[in-house]
């Protein structure tokens, strides 16, 4: 009835099933935090089973000058081959309640016939010595016919959920599930129509740009109205007088260290040193309420320390509020010593432990996190010292994840500033 200048093996076409596969480029038009678009382009072939029967009639048995006719079991099947031009427009979104390595899709996507064909083909099921009398095969061609100027091209609406990871530090991998329906038939003529859905799987292969980022001078670089620190803090004190009273403001400099150390053999950011929060506390973190006012030596050295163990929290928090393009390498190391030497591995645990933490907690985007690993920091501790603690200490010092950023401000030292009247 499609094809009623076909003969076909049945007198009834009636699509089932079948596949399509392809190769598409992509390209992300708005970046993906919590909402991206992007664009493809394609080519897709693809097969549908429109009809299929058995029959029972008579082949050889052998090929030689001896071979007998005998009785033979038959599958005769017609199929729809395409290939099309696909282009797509999708978009993306990640709700905040979900990881931001998950996020929900919406597409428009098209199908442009470029060639169409339908096809008829018969396979021999038994006896299984059995051959065709023509092809001397167990399978034959019976007719492939151009059809492409009946078809219309396909244009379909889907919807489904992904998932992204790094899967190097220049390459992160998007798998995705999703259902399409059709929005119009693929006939152009004949008393019925094929509508083809489809269950998608697509991976996706990024190509991340890598940062340009520079090797401060010293661990972290401090704002230029602010003096060079050799110590983790320092205070500027100006005094202004207006009228008779004298105010004095105070500004508190504190550096951060980019550095998450680990324990042997350990890939944990929870249950270490290392202050983790949830993702309701990270709504409301702050880190200028982890410095107490008092400005006194043992006070300042606490608060140094109280902001070093929530470092992730204060780059996690910058990047989300303040620098929501920054891009953050973040590099796991090991001490290459005993279990850890040449423990890539391990060193690339410890590094997704730490970009896990910012993207779950603190909901930053993946493409954002560039994970790298390695046995040894380029800047590792010297370990073959003399002494033996000072081995230990060295090597304790390479068991780390070391952060860098696109924008230095994200790794910024922390300054308070208090004013008071004297």
């Amino acid at each position: 009835a499609a094809f009623p200048s076909i003969p076909t093996c049945c007198s009834l076409l009636d699509a089932q099933g079948g596949w399509a596969y392809g190769a598409t480029a992509v390209r992300e038009i708005i970046p993906r935090d919590h909402f991206g678009l992007e664009g493809s382009i394609g080519v897709t072939s693809a097969s549908i089973d429109l009809a299929s029967g058995s029959f029972v009639g008579y082949a050889l048995e052998g090929t030689g000058p001896d071979a007998r006719v005998v009785r033979a079991e038959s599958l005769t099947e017609v199929d729809l081959h395409a290939t099309t031009v696909e282009t797509s427009i999708t978009a993306t979104w990640t709700p905040r309640a979900i990881p931001s390595s998950i996020h929900l899709y919406a597409s428009f996507r098209s199908n442009w016939n470029l060639a169409v064909s339908l096809r008829q083909t018969e396979r021999l099921l038994s006896p299984a010595s059995a051959l065709f009398s023509d092809t001397r095969e167990r399978t034959r061609l019976n007719f492939d016919v151009p059809v492409t100027d009946r078809m219309r091209h396909l244009h379909l609406l889907g919807v489904g959920a992904g998932y992204e990871t790094s899967l190097t530090s220049g390459v992160a991998v998007n798998a995705r599930l999703g259902l399409e329906i059709p929005l119009n038939g693929m006939l152009q003529e004949g008393m019925g129509t094929i509508l083809a859905g489809r269950l998608r799987l697509d991976l996706i292969a990024f190509l991340q740009e890598q940062p340009s980022i520079t090797a401060p001078d010293t661990v972290n670089q401090v704002p230029p109205d602010s003096p060079r620190l050799a110590d983790p803090y320092c205070m500027v004190r100006l005094d202004s007088v207006v009228g008779n009273m004298t105010w004095s403001t105070q500004q508190r400099i504190f550096s951060l260290l980019p550095y998450v150390f680990f324990d042997k053999g350990s890939s944990l950011v929870a249950g270490q040193r290392y202050n983790v929060v949830d993702a309701a506390a990270a709504v409301e973190f702050d880190e200028r309420r982890l410095i107490s006012s008092s400005a006194d030596s043992l006070s300042e050295i606490t608060n140094t320390l109280n902001l070093y163990y929530n470092v992730l929290n204060i780059v996690g928090r910058r990047m989300r509020d303040d620098y929501p393009r920054a891009i953050l390498s973040v590099s796991g190391y090991t001490d290459d010593a005993e279990d850890e030497s040449n423990n890539i591995a391990l060193a690339r645990r410890r590094a997704t432990a730490v970009a896990e933490y910012l993207r779950t907690v603190w909901r930053i985007d993946s493409t954002r996190l560039i994970i790298a690993a390695g046995r040894l920091s380029p800047t590792a501790a010297v370990t073959t010292m003399l002494s033996e603690q000072d081995r230990l200490d060295g090597r304790q010092e390479n068991r780390r994840v070391e952060l860098q950023s696109s924008i230095a401000e994200v790794l910024d030292p922390v300054v308070v500033r208090d004013t008071t009247l004297l």
